[in-house]
């Protein structure tokens, strides 16, 4: 029996590693002006302004919100560029932004609140239920300090969607990169 010489399998598996590479990074979406990056499950788009609007009329909107054709689920990221957040103040951040959310989300339910670290960046991880006015609410809201800054992603979906999608946002979530950040120190202005 032949054998194979080393070289050409050293080629096949090279050629092989570059598809699964090529594969996994082609549905990658820039946000934040190139910043950061996210692979996003499969048909989601990003969400017009005006929609954004009226889907988040308080203050602070999203940067950029991208969601299922349904609209029921969607991924929102927002920066907080009137709050400062140096890194190592995420922990009583996490605590001021949970104690908000107590406080004006009605039927909140926590199913987990924790830190996570995902492509070697710290973030906090809140995952609870919420009461709307025909359905429940799922959200994953992940933190960290982003050029001195709060930097949130809001995975939000109906309840009767969760399990159709979860696996998918479970890919985003871990998929996330901060690809360039200034550096310049802020002062904290965390409450």
């Amino acid at each position: 029996m032949k054998r194979t010489p080393p070289v050409i399998v050293a080629i096949c598996v090279l050629l092989a590693a570059a598809t699964s590479f090529a594969q996994t990074n082609t549905n990658r979406t820039a946000v934040l002006s190139g910043k950061a990056s996210l692979i996003l499950p499969k048909g989601f788009e990003l969400m017009d302004k005006k929609t954004i609007a009226v889907k988040f009329p308080r203050g602070n909107p999203p940067k950029e919100v991208f969601s299922n054709e349904r609209g029921k689920t969607s991924i929102a990221i927002t920066v907080s560029e009137n709050a400062r957040l140096p890194p190592d103040k995420l922990p009583e951040f996490r605590k001021y932004i949970e104690s908000v959310m107590e406080r004006m989300i009605p039927g909140l339910k926590w199913i987990s609140r924790e830190y996570t670290e995902i492509d070697g960046r710290k973030w906090a991880r809140l995952e609870l239920m919420s009461n709307a006015i025909d359905t429940d609410i799922h959200n994953i809201i992940l933190i960290t300090s982003f050029e001195g800054m709060p930097l949130m992603f809001n995975f939000n979906s109906i309840k009767e969607e969760v399990g159709a999608l979860g696996f998918e946002l479970d890919k985003s979530i871990k998929s996330i990169r901060i690809e360039k950040e200034d550096l310049r120190t802020k002062e904290s202005t965390i409450p």
